[in-house]
């Protein structure tokens, strides 16, 4: 009884949330949409926007930090932890998923999603734990995110795949990522 009434009691704050969404991103509306996802058990930083719709499966799991503008159609489903750093850039249609499921057996898999600060993701990317993606990492349209991505490189495409570092993380140690055909 208490869990659905907590259940139903998160969709309707999350209700109220998408209610009062703003296209212009006015500080006010965007201040009292961060009030009422806190409610709900969300870790949001200041000045951090969102546009219209938004679907948060439970909200305890999910931590956003500052400055982030995150577009229109952002789903969660937090059902490991999702970390979200400072100045993250995301268009619309922006999925992340904390669980997949075992192809042997179907089992679920829970990892946790890390995304760090500086980050640029484009429309329609999905985002599917365990998964890290390093500070300055930008993510193309419609990419599949699987693997873990290094710092300052560019990834695109279904399953996502190095295209390159960006200018200046070039001449850092990072390791490369694998060669492996999934």
């Amino acid at each position: 009884m208490i869990s659905a009434l907590r259940f139903w009691m998160k969709r309707i704050i999350l209700f109220i949330v998408n209610l009062i969404a703003c296209r212009h991103n006015q500080e006010e509306v965007q201040c009292i949409r961060r009030f009422f996802l806190r409610l709900m058990g969300v870790q949001v930083g200041p000045r951090t926007g969102f546009s219209e719709s938004l679907y948060i499966l439970n909200g305890r799991n999910l931590e956003i930090g500052a400055d982030c503008h995150i577009g229109d159609f952002f789903r969660v489903w937090d059902w490991a932890k999702i970390r979200i750093g400072n100045n993250l850039l995301a268009s619309n249609n922006l999925t992340l998923v904390s669980a997949s499921h075992r192809t042997s057996d179907f089992g679920s898999i829970f990892g946790p999603i890390t995304i760090g600060d500086d980050i640029w993701i484009g429309i329609n990317v999905t985002v599917i734990g365990p998964v890290t993606i390093g500070s300055g990492a930008v993510i193309g349209a419609n990419s599949l995110v699987t693997k873990d991505v290094p710092a300052g490189a560019i990834y695109a495409g279904t399953p996502a795949k190095f295209i390159r570092f960006r200018e200046g993380y070039a001449n850092r140690s990072i390791p490369l990522p694998s060669k492996e055909i999934v």
